[in-house]
């Protein structure tokens, strides 16, 4: 019996673990720190910006889910009106504590 109510327990966690995961290009189950460029339409080729403008969004225990990591907020976060570059980063312990960071470079 206490088998079944540590399994009834656990399985949402394993069920939905995968919507606290991040969708980096590379994911470890473990840790996770990863940065990586974006495709973003309107940003010129002329490489990195004078200024830089950062968004991020946080997961606690895959259950909740907060922040704005959109360019959008970057932006604003930097005074950017033109963008020059997207990057972001992903960092993630154990799906315990993840964040995931957009870097937004421009004028």
């Amino acid at each position: 019996m206490k088998v079944l109510f540590a399994l009834l327990l656990v399985a949402p966690f394993l069920l939905l673990g995968g919507c606290g995961m991040m969708s980096t290009p590379m994911a470890g189950v473990i840790y996770t720190d990863v940065k990586y460029p974006s495709y973003y339409d309107g940003a010129d080729t002329l490489g990195p910006g004078e200024k830089t403008g950062t968004a991020m969004a946080q997961n606690f225990l895959f259950l909740v889910g907060i922040g704005d990591a959109s360019v959008q907020a970057a932006c604003k976060a930097g005074g950017i009106s033109k963008i020059h570059t997207v990057d972001h980063h992903g960092w993630s312990i154990l799906g315990l504590y993840s964040k995931w960071t957009t870097i937004v470079t421009g004028k």
